[in-house]
């Protein structure tokens, strides 16, 4: 620990190989009458409207697992990129994902996307807390050593930048959700202001959308943000039915 100037035991092959990649082979519950059933009380389809479903987990490159911390490191790099000194750490990042996926990844949900959502909006819950206010010690015990605290060098300040952080990134994710439904232009908007432009522009070409015509239209406005590889985690807007 170079802050602490201190030396700590760890144990990264086991953290890979016993905690991470074991959570990692465990797949969401995904259940499109769940998706069914969430759509219609919310007005989106109707009793006939047909729901296309994501493709199979195998499609993608990497696990849903890794692609949410894919995308929250990327996140965090861009808002932390001039205040290093605050920046959580990828592995401290990394345990209370895992875990928060770990704890919701038996549950029913409807899409990928609102797994996501959940899973970020735990986040904080995984990072133990104690002590008085102004003197609170933080805690993120690496799973596979008990004796080593990620978080031992937080301070007030860092989990106050913290949550700052995570308080953003939770509500771009959910504009995304609301967003559905509503049709390319309102649903690129909101990717584009929470992530970024490029990478946006990237997955949904992979995906096969012609971004090109709705910038034509003058229908995009970027307001900056950051990047992030999403599109294993994004359905399509024809999951809802016809566009508004």
């Amino acid at each position: 620990d170079r802050e602490l100037k201190v030396w700590c035991s760890s144990h990264p092959k086991a953290f890979c190989d016993e905690f991470f990649k074991k959570a990692a082979e465990v797949l969401p519950n995904i259940r499109p009458d769940v998706l069914i059933a969430n759509a219609r009380s919310a007005g989106f389809l109707n009793a006939s409207a047909h729901v296309e479903l994501m493709p199979e987990f195998g499609a993608f490159e990497k696990t849903p697992l890794q692609r949410i911390v894919q995308m929250l490191k990327r996140d965090r790099d861009v808002w932390f990129r001039n205040d290093a000194d605050y920046r959580p750490s990828s592995i401290l990042l990394t345990t209370i994902i895992t875990h928060s996926y770990s704890s919701l990844v038996q549950q029913a949900f409807g899409d990928l996307l609102d797994f996501v959502v959940r899973v970020v909006e735990m986040l904080p819950g995984f990072i133990s807390v104690s002590g008085e206010p102004g003197k609170r010690k933080f805690q993120v015990t690496n799973p596979v050593n008990q004796q080593e605290n990620f978080a031992e060098s937080w301070t007030e300040e860092h989990s106050s930048r913290f949550l700052a952080w995570h308080k953003r990134v939770t509500a771009g994710l959910q504009n995304l959700q609301r967003a559905r439904g509503r049709g390319n232009d309102v649903m690129f908007k909101g990717l584009f202001e929470s992530f970024g432009e490029d990478e946006v522009v990237k997955a949904a070409k992979s995906f096969g959308v012609d971004t090109g015509s709705l910038h034509d239209a003058g229908k995009l406005r970027v307001t900056g943000g950051i990047a992030g590889t999403v599109g294993a985690v994004i359905p399509p807007t024809k999951y809802f039915g016809s566009e508004k």
